[in-house]
């Protein structure tokens, strides 16, 4: 399965945000209006990982190097990839179980191994 974290922050610390991004090589983005959080801009740090063990790891230990430079971790979410046709990345049909629980992943009509290309 595939994984993917998203640590929020406000714009105000977005420079040292980036700078520790770039030190736990995570990527960087600012959006605008988020559905949850509601109509300001917020500064976003995202990671992937296979392994839903690895990611909650790489995403405490970023959060805890965020709080210790002063920068306040609005939000931390890790979503599990079901579909995803920008990376091409589908999760196969079965159940997977971690520390949070149990998912059942339903077969797709359009169904590509992860890491394929589709083709």
């Amino acid at each position: 399965m595939n994984y993917e974290c998203h640590i929020t922050v406000s714009t105000e610390h977005a420079e040292k945000a980036a700078e520790i991004a770039r030190i736990c090589h995570w990527k960087t983005s600012e959006i605008a209006r988020d559905p949850i959080l509601g109509d300001k801009n917020f500064y976003y740090l995202t990671s992937h990982s296979a392994e839903f063990d690895a990611m909650f790891e790489r995403m405490r230990a970023c959060c805890n190097m965020l709080e210790s430079f002063d920068v306040p971790v609005i939000r931390e979410k890790i979503e599990l990839i079901i579909h995803d046709t920008k990376t091409n990345r589908y999760a196969k049909p079965g159940t997977v179980t971690n520390v949070m629980g149990t998912v059942t992943v339903r077969p797709t009509t359009n169904e590509v191994p992860i890491g394929s290309n589709g083709q």
